[in-house]
């Protein structure tokens, strides 16, 4: 049936009736819930698909980055991919996601990234793997005491907030470099409004921020947790006065819950391993713009050696398209060309690009093809490291 189907964006205005109702039924969320997120997220990030006047599908398209090697890399985020449940098993949910793939590669973005709830699905477009998205939950009483003074978060605080989140995030591989949609998703969760704060250095410069929530677990016990949407610092001060706004709940909470990574600056601060940390979910990358993507990429290792790769890509046409990978300089550098002695498929290429397997590994599974020596080479240019994101979307 897709020979019939088209792409476009949704109308911005007028009533959204069947974009509404495949929302709800696809999220399990009142039809008043989906209608709200459509209007709270903007109009203009939606797609739909429709079949002559039937609407069949619909996906949100979000600009934001992600942070690799200390640099912001811009990436497309995808959610939202619903799918009419009477049209579904013919297609469409594949054909709406290559037309997303292709708009993000007209639009000059070489990186796509979502959460997967059907991974057969993404993968058959391109996707793998690419970090994880973990829940952490620390005893309150195990934080260190600090005087440091907190006030209030105003509007006027934004920018500056934005610029500590940047000092904060940007050393992590996977977090993101945060667009509107995930910054409004910091201060509101659900239509629930976080409570924010900030704390400022000698200089009047904000190098310390949170967003959180205390919440009751148990009305039985008068139980309650202090859920952390979002929090950061710019400066050892700062963390330190962090650490201590955080233990300062413990009048009533007695948990701090937040999203992070296996390794965490609090963590590694804390004199006691009675922490929690759980994996809540793996999300998926999906290369669309190869040199766009290696260019805009930071690097943080030494100079590597060429890898004559070659990259399959069935989707976006460069099925078997050889190129020349490097570190050179500093810089990763791709050049078309060479000999193609290392297979690699694009769903591998997110992988290695996001530092999550290796070469080896991936050849396990037969995303990876070649010689031991151009493997290694290969990891000397992508080494595995711990890349964690901690917004969802």
């Amino acid at each position: 049936m897709t020979t019939s189907l088209r792409y476009e964006p949704i109308p911005s205005s007028g009533a959204l009736p069947d974009e509404t109702r495949i929302i709800s039924q696809a999220f399990s969320s009142p039809l008043e819930g989906a209608e709200h997120w459509i209007e709270f997220s903007g109009r203009e990030l939606f797609r739909r698909v429709s079949d002559g006047d039937r609407v069949v599908g619909t996906i949100l398209l979000t600009p934001m980055g992600i942070y690799f090697g200390g640099q912001s890399v811009p990436m497309m985020g995808i959610a939202g991919v619903a799918i009419d449940p009477a049209v579904r098993g013919h297609g469409v949910a594949r054909w709406m996601l290559e037309r997303a793939l292709q708009e993000t590669r007209d639009r000059g973005v070489p990186l796509a990234g979502l959460y997967s709830a059907l991974h057969p699905l993404y993968r058959r477009v391109g996707f793998e793997h690419a970090g994880s998205h973990c829940g952490v939950s620390v005893p309150l009483h195990l934080l260190p005491s600090s005087s440091r003074r907190f006030e209030a978060f105003e509007e006027a605080d934004m920018d500056a907030v934005k610029a500590c989140y940047h000092a904060w995030a940007s050393p992590n591989d996977g977090h993101l470099d945060r667009g509107p949609y995930c910054w409004n998703r910091v201060k509101n969760v659900r239509g629930q409004e976080m409570n924010g704060y900030v704390s400022r250095n000698d200089a009047g410069e904000v190098d310390a921020y949170i967003f959180c929530r205390q919440k009751s677990i148990s009305d039985v016990e008068e139980k309650h947790v202090l859920n952390i949407k979002d929090f950061g610092a710019s400066s050892r001060e700062g963390l330190d006065g962090l650490m201590g706004f955080i233990r300062g709940f413990s009048s009533i909470a007695d948990r701090a819950n937040w999203t992070g990574g296996m390794t965490h600056p609090i963590l590694t601060a804390l004199g006691d391993r009675r922490y929690s940390v759980e994996l809540k979910d793996h999300w998926m990358l999906r290369v669309v713009d190869v040199p766009g993507a290696l260019v805009a990429r930071g690097v943080r290792g030494p100079d590597a050696p060429a890898v004559h790769v070659l990259l399959e890509d069935e989707v976006l046409g460069d099925h078997a398209v050889p190129w020349v990978l490097a570190v050179e300089d500093g810089k990763l550098t791709a050049r078309p060309g060479g000999e193609g002695r290392l297979r690699v498929h694009v769903r591998a290429v997110a992988s290695l690009y996001a530092g999550f397997m290796s070469s080896s590994q991936l050849a396990s599974l037969g995303l990876v093809e070649g010689e031991p020596a151009d493997m290694a080479a290969m990891d000397r240019i992508f080494p595995v490291g711990n890349p964690t994101m901690v917004d969802m979307f």
